[in-house]
């Protein structure tokens, strides 16, 4: 009761309890839930550069998908991850 500022004295009903801790319950699960969004959202943003940047050089050279990821400084498994996550 005092993360909700009753004081004991109060008169309060239950349900209005209950509903600051539902309340207090979502707002958290929002904060969670967005910053977990923007870890994926990047996490997919960079598999999707490395994929394309792969691709790029291997159509620009015209070179092996092997040659591409070793001149871009990658590993063939990095590159297959990536394009999983896509």
């Amino acid at each position: 009761m005092e993360e909700q500022e009753i004081r004991e004295e109060d008169e309060v009903k239950v349900c209005e309890l209950f509903d600051q801790y539902v309340r207090q319950g979502r707002a958290e699960g929002e904060k969670i839930g967005e910053k977990k969004g923007k870890q994926i959202g990047e996490k997919t943003g960079e598999a999707r550069r490395l994929v394309l940047d792969v691709e790029n050089a291997m159509n620009f050279f015209r070179v092996t998908l092997e040659k591409a990821c070793e001149g871009l400084g990658t590993t063939l498994e990095k590159y297959e991850e990536a394009k999983r996550c896509i």
